[in-house]
């Protein structure tokens, strides 16, 4: 079955920072909106990553327009002071990953992400209903580091 989702690509800006959101409008919109961010440790990933491309494909397709948040991630020079676990084959090194999810993309200190997902949380909400969506019905989650920002952007928007 071929993927007819119209996504769209938002360039917006926070915290000194350019950054950008992808939203997949629901085809049969049930009104819910879901700021979506990705894991990775806040040092790689972004909304290309299954974690975020497909949970916001599989949502969408249930009735939730999703907006996924590619966040500026954190700087890499945490990395050294982590301890070094034992390497596990087939596993990648965190270097590997940072590679992979985001080698080339700006960084920032916090707290730029967590500011950014304010932004998105304001932007989902100010465009709902473009999307079939209601603006009392717009949320804000993410896996791992993803979830973490989303609560203290949840606790900012308190």
């Amino acid at each position: 079955m071929a993927d007819t989702l119209p996504i769209t690509d938002v360039e917006l800006s926070a915290a000194e920072h350019d950054f950008r959101l992808r939203v997949y409008p629901a085809p049969q919109p049930d009104g819910t909106v879901l700021v979506w961010l990705h894991g990775g440790a806040f040092m790689f990933g972004d909304f290309d990553m299954p974690e975020a491309d497909e949970t916001a494909r599989q949502l969408a397709r249930r009735g939730t327009t999703v907006v996924s948040l590619d966040y500026t991630l954190a700087p890499t020079d945490a990395i050294p002071a982590l301890p070094v676990p034992e390497p596990v084959e087939g596993m990648p090194s965190p270097e590997e990953l940072i590679a992979s999810y985001g080698g080339d993309r700006a960084r920032a200190p916090y707290p730029v992400a967590s500011l950014q997902a304010v932004a998105a949380f304001d932007w989902a909400r100010a465009h709902a209903a473009e999307f079939g969506g209601r603006t009392d019905a717009v949320a804000i989650g993410g896996a791992s580091a993803g979830g973490n920002l989303a609560a203290g952007a949840a606790l900012r928007l308190r």
